[in-house]
């Protein structure tokens, strides 16, 4: 048998190219309702009304806005009160993943499961966010990124699964970050492909940046935490929480500047982990990714 390393080969940069170009197109009532939600300058009336246009986005929204996390489960029966109560940018962010996780099950034998890549998006997202709030970045954004962070990684299973399937195993037994060995097999990575993907979903710049960089994170241009520090630290949390109690998983490394530019206390990253494994546990129910039985 061939070793992994000369078994896999380069993706060509312009068949990657054409699978972003056939990422499976929305309806338009499901665009204009999510771009609603992303326009800063759209009232909240203006975006519930749009949502009303997608009867199933609807349903959706008022389903999360309903679950046990936001704390009033079956007291939310208007639209505009779920834009409240979520959020503009949450609520989009979290309605564009329901709609990716229906859209990217994966196929028999894929190396990546589904559900359980979305219950690691979502621990990320709730970390960022807390970690966002103490550092009183904008929380929201961080949300946001911390869902899409690793959101290369759904194009290339669906397009590439055997290369991908090569790299993931290569990285186990090696014990090397996936990152590296993607681009040593591959000639790209989730994180490239990632940023690619989010600019080609029309996410803000600076959020493709952060989705490019979480593995190697960068301070902001005054020498503070940036977007992708507290990303890389939220990533690290959502791996060391074990949300689908892997066999393999690994915590990646932490970045000493990006930690030390975070410089959280242990008395504030804790509520930071508790509210992530709870915000995971009660809104994957709600998007319909609970964690997949283990096998006897």
């Amino acid at each position: 048998m061939m070793p992994i390393l000369e078994r896999a080969s380069h993706i060509p940069a312009e068949a990657l190219q054409r699978c972003l170009g056939n990422l499976a197109p929305l309806p338009q009532a499901t665009l204009d309702a999510l771009q609603a939600l992303r326009d800063e300058s759209q009232g909240s009336e203006a975006c519930a009304e749009l949502l009303g246009h997608d009867p199933a986005l609807a349903a959706r929204a008022l389903r999360l806005a309903n679950s046990a996390f936001y704390g009033v489960p079956g007291r939310v029966t208007h639209l505009r009160d779920a834009v409240h109560l979520l959020g503009r940018r949450t609520l989009s962010s979290l309605l564009t993943v329901a709609l990716l996780a229906t859209q990217t099950q994966a196929r028999a034998g894929s190396p990546l499961s589904t559900a359980a890549f979305w219950r690691h998006a979502l621990g990320a997202a709730f970390a960022a966010r807390g970690i966002a709030e103490a550092l009183h970045m904008d929380a929201e954004l961080a949300f946001v990124t911390g869902l899409l962070h690793d959101i290369g990684r759904l194009t290339l299973v669906a397009h590439f699964p055997g290369e991908l399937r090569a790299a993931i195993r290569l990285a186990q037994d090696a014990d090397q970050g996936i990152t590296e060995v993607e681009e040593e097999l591959l000639g790209t990575s989730h994180v490239r492909v990632g940023a690619m993907v989010a600019l080609h979903w029309h996410f803000p710049p600076g959020v493709a940046q952060a989705i490019a960089l979480h593995h190697a994170p960068v301070a902001a241009a005054d020498g503070r935490a940036s977007l992708s520090d507290v990303v890389h630290v939220a990533d690290a949390v959502a791996h060391a929480l074990d949300l689908n109690a892997d066999p393999h998983e690994r915590v990646p490394p932490l970045d000493a500047g990006a930690w030390e530019r975070i410089a959280l206390p242990p008395r504030v990253l804790l509520p930071v982990l508790r509210a992530a494994e709870r915000g995971v546990a009660e809104l994957s129910l709600a998007l319909g990714i609970a964690p997949e039985p283990l096998a006897a």
